[in-house]
């Protein structure tokens, strides 16, 4: 039985749903990561169909769309977006497919960040425009709680990270309107967050000076933000689930600053130290690390099924070629397991999960290709492949190839 699925964030990226000890709930891994103009525009997933939005064919961005058919395993068209945009905010309310900001253009110099929103109702098969968003937001945080959609922070299109916000505003589509909720404490971007109780938990991400270990929570009930007590380690770009009263963040991006002997090399690297946030006890304490770093790259997901959670990210290992990687985690007995490798090396590709089953689909293939190339200029290496992985049986299987090939889309589930 599929306890709990979480696929965010950038975010990135990334909605979210309620997410009780036997409910389910799942999203795009909820730390919105969008730093890249391929990176995942969240996804969330059940046993319905699945939609793919825009994105981009490392050419430009996309306004296609398809939708993958479980019963009889194929992707199928659907009508356009409106806009062509990757690296958009999206949720399903109400059973309509909510697409909203992003960014426009043909390569990264040329990207804009665009306020505008569209729906899209699959029984009429049409999308509606929504009024826009009061700002323009690159890797905000996003949560959904009562068919409301939260979009949290994130960053000024101004090209750095100096930007960072901390407004917030939600969108009612009974009434299609944006309002402005209370702003967050602390301005940030690119972090991990889930929903719990009806409360919208964030922990760090980053801010104009590097990563950051404060933690906060919006209650919907009292309509305010509350601080917690911070994480043990700052990071952005971190993977995260709910699950049984606990809110848990693994792995994600942390600097290093190393004196070579000649001068300071600075950067980034990758975690595999994996925390778990009590509600009860109001406490963060250390689990046992990943079996390797992994963080979200837009593809980012956590799914928990019967008591484990699995995850599905980046890992950018120096002497190989970037990669999605797949672990399961054993709360219980506190233990890490590697899947089996996913078909075809890829980065930043669409994940969602259903009751017993992984699946993979599109983003770019990453043999002969270094994780400093400039992804959009590579068209040639955008896949189409789909793959479903069995809990049960511990196996990848190929499914029938997308239409076209994609990265960087938006993924959700709806009727």
């Amino acid at each position: 039985m599929l306890d709990v699925l979480t696929k965010h964030g950038a975010a990135n990226y990334v909605a979210q749903c309620l997410a009780t000890t036997d409910a389910v709930a799942l999203s795009s891994t909820c730390s919105p990561m969008m730093h890249s103009i391929h990176k995942a525009l969240r996804c969330i997933s059940t046993s319905q169909r699945q939609y793919l939005c825009g994105g981009t064919d490392g050419n430009g961005c996309l306004s296609k769309v398809e939708f993958f058919d479980p019963l009889n395993g194929r992707w199928e068209s659907s009508p356009s977006m409106l806009m062509a945009r990757s690296e958009a905010i999206c949720a399903v309310l109400m059973g309509r497919v909510c697409i909203c900001g992003g960014a426009t253009g043909s390569c990264a110099s040329d990207q804009t960040y665009v306020r505008s929103a569209e729906y899209f109702d699959p029984y009429s098969k049409e999308w509606v425009m929504l009024p826009s968003m009061s700002a323009a937001r690159r890797a905000p945080i996003v949560g959904v709680m009562d068919d409301e959609l939260y979009v949290c922070g994130g960053m000024e299109d101004i090209g750095d990270d100096s930007g960072c916000l901390k407004s917030v505003e939600k969108l009612d589509l009974l009434n299609e309107t944006w309002e402005c909720a209370p702003p967050m404490l602390t301005r940030r971007a690119n972090a991990a967050c889930s929903v719990l109780s009806n409360c919208l938990y964030i922990a760090g991400g980053n801010h104009h000076r590097g990563p950051l270990r404060k933690t906060e929570f919006f209650d919907k009930k009292s309509y305010r933000w509350k601080k917690l007590p911070p994480m043990k380690e700052a990071r952005e770009n971190a993977i995260s689930c709910a699950f049984r009263g606990s809110f848990y963040v693994f792995g994600g991006r942390a600097p290093y600053d190393v004196f070579t002997g000649n001068y300071f090399e600075t950067g980034f690297r990758e975690l595999s130290t994996v925390e778990r946030f009590s509600i009860v006890t109001n406490q963060w304490e250390s689990l046992p690390p990943m079996s390797q770093p992994c963080y979200d790259d837009m593809g980012g997901l956590s799914a928990v099924c019967s008591g484990s959670i699995y995850i599905m990210g980046a890992n950018n290992d120096s002497n190989e070629d970037p990669m999605c990687c797949a672990m399961v985690f054993n709360p219980e007995l506190g233990q890490w397991e590697d899947l089996p490798p996913l078909p075809g090396k890829r980065l930043r590709p669409r994940t969602w999960a259903t009751p017993g089953f992984l699946y993979v689909c599109g983003g770019f293939l990453t043999e002969n290709h270094r994780s400093n190339r400039i992804w959009h200029d590579a068209a040639s290496v955008v896949t189409d492949i789909t793959a479903r992985f069995d809990i049960k049986m511990r196996e990848w299987h190929l499914l029938r190839p997308m239409i076209s090939p994609s990265a960087g889309c938006h993924l959700l589930e709806a009727v």
